[in-house]
């Protein structure tokens, strides 16, 4: 059950999900969740969005519903910028990451605040995962784990809320189709199929509405076994699908030049000039047909 609240802030919303949980969702600079868990022995808070300005405003909103008086627990799906950087209103708190995380944050954190200092929402400070699992973490008295489920990222994990049975799966899913970064494709389909076998009543993307009916879940599955197997049928795919896919042909032709093999290399930005033809001669379309036809050339 999903009950829906007026904020009293201008730029939150506020809903209640199930028997414990508090979904905070922003539209602005982009649709994006963070959820709270309110269990008996915890306060499980995942994700923590831009900064501490919208933190701030989570912790009066919960406040004010008297979720009050537990120990906080942070999760973070992964280490993208948008995941993390309110991380320090709640230093002091166990944060939880994968391992993968700690490393991808000590590693490239400083060049992403660089990089997107425009976004954050009050001065950050990175303050990254102080408790760290591989495989799977587990809080048995909440009915609340954290598991590895590689995907968007090397360091993507999961929550589940076994009592209302939600899943927060970070950004391994998103409508229509997500973002692929990596060639693990193998790993991404099994983290989907991890998915379909938990049979969760309700799943909330980082960045997509609740779902409860498992349409985005078989869809997503779908498109990655597509990917991974080659067989991605453009012609059934509608503009917004083909606008999603092309950032992930021309992400899977830089990914295999990187690995020095120039036939997928080529095969990948022929898919992507194929999605080009189909999405129509738009100015910036014209511009990306250019840079990649210039790429094949120089590709010999």
């Amino acid at each position: 059950m999903l009950i829906r609240f007026t904020s009293l802030w201008e730029h939150m919303e506020y809903d209640r999900v199930g028997s414990r949980g508090h979904l905070f969702t922003w539209m602005k600079p982009y649709h994006t969740n963070v959820y709270v868990i309110d269990a008996p022995k915890h306060v499980f808070i995942v994700d923590t969005f831009l900064g501490p300005a919208p933190m701030e405003e989570v912790k009066a909103r919960l406040n004010r519903e008297g979720v009050v008086g537990k120990t906080i627990v942070v999760f973070n799906t992964h280490a993208d910028y948008d995941h993390y950087w309110g991380n320090q209103v709640f230093e002091g708190s166990l944060i939880v990451g994968h391992e993968s995380a700690l490393r991808r944050i000590r590693t490239q954190g400083e060049e992403g605040l660089k990089e997107n200092r425009g976004q954050m929402m009050g001065e950050v400070h990175l303050t990254p995962p102080n408790l760290l699992f591989r495989k799977k973490l587990t809080f048995a008295e909440d009915h609340v784990e954290f598991f590895h489920t590689p995907g968007h990222t090397g360091d993507s994990s999961s929550c589940y809320d076994s009592v209302d049975g939600v899943l927060l799966p970070g950004d391994n899913l998103e409508a229509p189709y997500p973002y692929v970064n990596l060639l693990n494709l193998k790993e991404y389909t099994q983290s989907l199929e991890e998915y379909v076998k938990l049979g969760a009543k309700t799943i909330i993307p980082g960045h997509d509405p609740p779902q409860s009916d498992g349409n985005l879940l078989r869809q997503n599955l779908d498109y990655i076994r597509g990917v991974a197997s080659g067989h991605v049928d453009l012609a059934a795919m509608n503009q917004r699908e083909l606008r999603a896919h092309y950032p992930n042909t021309v992400r899977l032709a830089e990914l295999y030049l990187e690995k020095a093999d120039n036939n997928k290399t080529k095969a990948y930005y022929g898919e992507a000039l194929r999605v080009l033809d189909l999405l129509g001669s738009s100015p910036e379309n014209v511009d990306r047909r250019t840079e990649i036809a210039t790429r094949l050339k120089n590709l010999g």
